[in-house]
């Protein structure tokens, strides 16, 4: 698997797989921001998903999520990621010029590899749409430029009236990979 523009999609799709199936213990545990817990299924994911083609580490550098080619001690990332729970009612806190999404955009925006976040977030049922319109419309004002379909998603159901919701967007894109003449 490379780190290309669709990793993020296949990244989404079976970190979401996978917190779904876990989620009979997240809800025993009542630790759906548990930001540790949610983090290690990540990781977990993350590793079955790379094959084991990469290295994937915790908190290094300051980041969350460090992909490396081999060891990740020898500084060779090939992307960076944060992951954030959108855990405010309107989002402000998040979403603030200061506030924790906006802070690790820039940060993943000046590094020399790819860099992606991760935001994780439980809504009332069928409100998840109007909340991606709502946060591409705060990163618009913050001068980050996205629009919906750059981001990916997948939400399952939590209970009757609420789902949860793992987002997922690059705040620095991979480059294209250039074909040889």
């Amino acid at each position: 698997m490379n780190i290309d523009q669709n990793f993020l999609e296949k990244m989404v799709s079976k970190v979401g797989r996978d917190l779904e199936a876990e989620s009979k213990l997240i809800k025993i545990m009542k630790i759906y921001y548990n930001e540790r817990f949610l983090q290690y299924i990540i990781f977990k994911s993350l590793s079955l998903l790379l094959n084991n083609n990469y290295d994937v580490c915790t908190e290094l550098e300051g980041f969350d999520i460090n992909i490396c080619k081999e060891n990740c001690s020898k500084k060779n990332y090939v992307a960076l990621g944060e992951i954030k729970c959108w855990r405010s009612a309107d989002g402000e806190r998040e979403l603030l010029p200061n506030g924790i999404i906006k802070t690790d955009i820039d940060k993943l925006k000046n590094q020399n590899c790819p860099g992606f976040i991760i935001i994780l977030t439980i809504n009332p049922r069928g409100q998840i749409e109007e909340n991606i319109k709502y946060l591409v419309e705060k990163l618009h004002i913050l001068d980050f430029d996205i629009n919906i379909n750059d981001i990916k998603r997948h939400t399952f159901l939590v209970n009757k009236k609420r789902e949860f919701s793992i987002l997922g967007f690059w705040a620095k894109e991979p480059t294209p990979m250039i074909g040889s003449f």
